[in-house]
């Protein structure tokens, strides 16, 4: 009867010294954005119908604790995209969300750094981990030598200046 005591007994602490082994978590909050920049001058096919021509710019900013995230690539659309992390430091004007018409307005809170990460299209193809909805964005970086994988299911598009 004792030997089962002390088998649950260890059993419990066991469970309990790895649940406060678990890191915290690196990524505190996400917000994903695009923008879509037209053309000034809107080129149109022999019969008058505008041909569309849009760029898009894929922008996330990512609130994590205070080490760093070296960020490698992203996929999205079947398309991969090399990432330029830029660290931001004050609060900082995202844009103009387009649906609601609110200022995006972003800070890091307390212990966390605010990352901008500019997602850029990349030279080489390359397949993404695993398979994503149209839309949707995958992330992979390094952390503690560990590879990372986020999975972000929506963005907010952000009200763009028209080109002259």
């Amino acid at each position: 009867m004792s030997s089962i005591r002390y088998f649950l007994l260890y059993s419990s602490l066991s469970i309990n010294l790895f649940a406060c082994a678990q890191s915290k978590p690196a990524v505190k909050n996400i917000y994903a954005t695009y923008t879509e920049h037209l053309p000034g001058n809107i080129p149109v096919d022999r019969n008058g119908n505008t041909i569309s021509t849009r760029d898009t710019l894929n922008v996330i900013y990512i609130e994590t604790t205070s080490e760093k995230i070296q960020w490698n690539i992203a996929w999205k659309n079947d398309k991969n995209y090399s990432i330029l992390a830029t660290l931001i430091t004050s609060p900082f004007d995202a844009g103009v969300n387009k649906i609601t018409n609110k200022k995006m307005i972003l800070r890091s809170a307390k212990g966390t750094k605010l990352w901008q990460l500019q997602l850029v299209p990349g030279e080489k193809k390359s397949s993404a981990p695993f398979n994503i909805l149209p839309g949707e964005i995958i992330l992979q970086g390094i952390y503690h030598g560990e590879k990372i994988t986020l999975k972000i299911a929506k963005q907010t598009e952000l009200s763009s200046m028209p080109s002259v």
